[in-house]
């Protein structure tokens, strides 16, 4: 695995756990937390990073085409 994906695992692990523990230690958000929220929010957090990778991944591909077309010409 390259450095670009241990990055991207870490930051969506992090974030996911953060972000539910913030939730959880909301007092007043405790009370309408259930496994089946935090399942949606859990599964919402890593589609959500899995599309910022895919976009990111996407803009360096091309950035990589077009820096390697300029330098062909």
């Amino acid at each position: 695995m390259s450095q670009s994906h241990h990055t991207a695992i870490f930051t969506t692990v992090f974030g996911l756990i953060g972000g539910l523990g913030k939730a959880i230690s909301q007092k007043a958000v405790l009370w309408g937390v259930t496994l089946s929220g935090m399942s949606s929010v859990a599964t919402y957090a890593a589609l959500s990073a899995m599309v910022g990778y895919l976009v990111k991944y996407g803009m360096d591909y091309l950035a990589n085409r077009v820096t390697n077309r300029k330098d062909g010409e």
